[in-house]
């Protein structure tokens, strides 16, 4: 665990900024391996109740996990889940696991951040 990176509040306003580098540095720095074939693209640290999201990127339309993803869920235990991918449709995967596009999860994380201010 004491591998994974994390974003503050800040941080992830950051990362939805317009400007492609600084998204492109916040990616690279935020990528999550946790061996074994457990992996998470990016955690996001958002403290108090809001507690640690945990996202996987996917290309294509597919927002299905491959099972690497839920290994790493067990061991982060995240207090929401998602998987991006390249549609705007929003779903449930399974239990606490949504699927939702770029759009509306950046849409999600700038009203939680303006809600912890």
């Amino acid at each position: 665990m004491d591998r994974i990176k994390t974003f503050t509040p800040a941080n992830a306003v950051l990362w939805l900024s317009p400007d492609r580098r600084a998204i492109d540095d916040q990616l690279n720095r935020a990528l999550t391996d946790l061996g074994a074939g457990a992996e998470i693209d990016l955690l996001l640290e958002l403290g108090g109740q809001r507690g640690t999201w945990a996202v996987k990127i996917k290309r294509g339309l597919s927002a299905k996990p491959q099972r690497g993803f839920y290994q790493a869920l067990e061991d982060v235990q995240p207090a929401r889940a998602f998987v991006v991918h390249a549609g705007e449709d929003s779903y449930p995967i399974s239990e606490g696991i949504e699927a939702i596009g770029l759009r509306e999860l950046a849409g999600l994380l700038s009203r939680t951040a303006n809600e912890g201010e």
